[in-house]
C-alpha cells in the first residue's frame, strides 16, 4: 500500500505535530524540576551527565558498564553547543521523538495500510512514557528514534529490495 496520498500525510503530520506539542508541554513543565538539570548522583541521568562532561574536557571513559555509548556520544554534542544548559538536550529530543512518530506512521503504513500507520503513529505519539523521558537526560528517547529509523529503513529494504537501503539499514 502506498503511503503517499496527501490526505495521510496530512494526517500523519498532524499526529507528529501533536507529538511534539505534547512533548514540547511537559518539557515546558518539567524544566525547572529539581532533577532535570541537576540530577541526582545516583542516577543514570547523572552518570550520563558526568561523562558528557568529562568527554568535553578530553576525558574519554575506559569502558562502558551498562551506559549505551552513543548516548554518551549525543550528550556531549549537545552540552558543546549551549554549555552546560538541559535545554538544547530536551530540544533535540523533543524533535527525535516527535520524528520517532512520524517514522512509525511511515513504517507501520508501508505494512499495514495507511490506517494502522495512523493509529501507530497516534499511540506513540500519546504514549505516557515515551512523552515523559523525553526532559530527562536517558537515553530512552534516542534509543526510540533510533529503533523507529531502523524498523522504516527495514520495511523500505524489504520492499524496494535495493543494496543502498540494506546498506543504510545494516
Amino acid at each position: 500500500m502506498t503511503t503517499r496520498s496527501k490526505r495521510f500525510i496530512f494526517y500523519l503530520l498532524g499526529i507528529t505535530f501533536v507529538a511534539l506539542v505534547v512533548r514540547t508541554i511537559i518539557c515546558g513543565q518539567l524544566f525547572n524540576a529539581p532533577d532535570v538539570p541537576v540530577p541526582n548522583v545516583q542516577t543514570d541521568m547523572a552518570t550520563y551527565l558526568t561523562m558528557a562532561k568529562d568527554i568535553l574536557k578530553g576525558k574519554w571513559p575506559d569502558h562502558y558498564d551498562y551506559q549505551p555509548f552513543y548516548y554518551t556520544i549525543f550528550l556531549p554534542f549537545c552540552l558543546s553547543i549551549v554549555s552546560s544548559s538541559t535545554a538544547l538536550v530536551m530540544i533535540m529530543q523533543t524533535l527525535l521523538a516527535s520524528l520517532a512518530v512520524w517514522l512509525v506512521g511511515l513504517g507501520t503504513a508501508e505494512l499495514y495500510g495507511r490506517k494502522a500507520g495512523l493509529i501507530a503513529a497516534a499511540l506513540l505519539a500519546l504514549a505516557r512514557f515515551h512523552a515523559f523521558y523525553t526532559p530527562f537526560l536517558l537515553f530512552e528517547v534516542l534509543n526510540s528514534f533510533w529503533l523507529a529509523l531502523l524498523f522504516w529503513l527495514l520495511v523500505r529494504s524489504w520492499k524496494r529490495n535495493t543494496w543502498l537501503l540494506w546498506m543504510l539499514s545494516a
